[in-house]
């Protein structure tokens, strides 16, 4: 049902403004592989998580699921790559953070920063 639903809230947006949606921003009951597995919408899916059955983040990422670089540290979300369909996360002292970090971040070294 939800993902016909959305997509035919995709057809009436683009019928009504001559564009599709670039972001569709849905509660969590739509987290689900099947919901985004369904849908095609040329667009960025925005969705709470659906944290049932969840006691704890895999290691690596915080409660937040945002992934921690070596020194324990919240990656900066840094956009997406829509040719390799990834979303793209850079170091937070590189992206220009003030973080606690004694230069363990393998990332610092490549981009220059010691």
């Amino acid at each position: 049902m939800a993902p016909r639903l959305m997509s035919e809230a995709c057809k009436e947006h683009e019928r009504l403004y001559g564009f599709r949606p670039k972001y569709y921003l849905m509660d969590a009951g739509y987290d689900s592989g099947d919901m985004y597995n369904a849908l095609d919408l040329k667009g960025q899916i925005i969705i709470k998580l659906n944290k049932r059955n969840q006691k704890e983040p895999p290691q690596g990422f915080n409660e937040k699921f945002l992934p921690l670089c070596p020194a324990s540290q919240p990656m900066v979300y840094w956009g997406s790559d829509k040719k390799h369909m990834a979303i793209k996360f850079r170091c937070p002292k590189a992206a220009g953070r003030q973080v606690e970090c004694e230069g363990q971040c393998w990332c610092l070294t490549l981009m220059g920063w010691r």
